[in-house]
Order: structure tokens, then C-alpha cells, then sequence
């Protein structure tokens, strides 16, 4: 029979998170931050595990010029807003929303973004 992965239980989650804090030197997410898939032998070992963020974006803006303040504001405040330890990216499509993240201290990610929708 072949091993199975599944979205392992958080009562396993203390199995992992001694592996996990010096492997990746960060802690186990909590609710809502994400989930952990793991590849499980026929009696129940884990045998690698992958976690899965929920990551926040910034999507779509609309914008009334002559009423709406500056989109510097309105990302801030998302930072601001945005839940303990946990990420905004934005996809900068034009230089200035790069400048924009860059006076705002984001950092430039490395490598592509990939996208499926389900």
C-alpha cells in the first residue's frame, strides 16, 4: 500500500515542531495562518510535510481621484490591519506601485509568482 497525505491533524502538530523550528527557524502556524500536508507511512509516521500559508494579496484598487487620499495611506493601513505574524504581498504592475512598496519597507521577493484558481 502506498503512503497517503493528508492535512495532518494539530493534535500532531507537536510530532513536527521540534523539526520544523530548527529546519525552517520559525514556529508552527497557528488557526488560520495555514495548514500542514504530510506524507504518512501505512502505520501513521510522518515522513515529510509541507505547509500551505494563507496569504494575503493586495488585489484589486479602485480609486475616485478627485474624492480618494493616497494609496500610500490605504496600504499602510492594510499592513497596519493586517492579523499578528502574518504577510501582505503586492504584485506591482507598474514602477511606481514599486516605488510605492518601497517607500512603504516591503521587500522584493525573489523568483515568479504562480497562480492556480480553484
Amino acid at each position: 500500500m502506498a503512503n497517503k497525505i493528508e492535512i495532518l491533524p494539530r493534535e500532531r502538530y507537536a510530532e513536527i515542531e521540534e523539526v520544523y523550528e530548527c529546519e525552517f527557524d520559525s514556529v508552527l502556524p497557528v488557526e488560520n495562518e495555514g495548514i500542514i500536508l504530510a506524507e504518512l507511512s501505512e502505520s501513521g509516521e510522518i515522513l515529510s510535510f509541507m505547509l500551505i500559508e494563507i496569504v494575503y494579496r493586495v488585489g484589486l484598487i479602485h480609486r475616485v481621484a478627485e474624492k480618494a487620499g493616497n494609496m500610500r495611506g490605504m496600504i499602510r493601513a492594510a499592513i497596519n490591519l493586517m492579523p499578528e505574524n502574518s504577510s501582505v504581498f503586492v504584485i506591482a504592475s507598474e514602477p511606481k506601485y514599486e516605488n510605492l512598496c518601497q517607500k512603504l519597507k516591503m521587500e522584493r521577493q525573489t523568483g515568479a509568482i504562480y497562480r492556480r484558481d480553484f
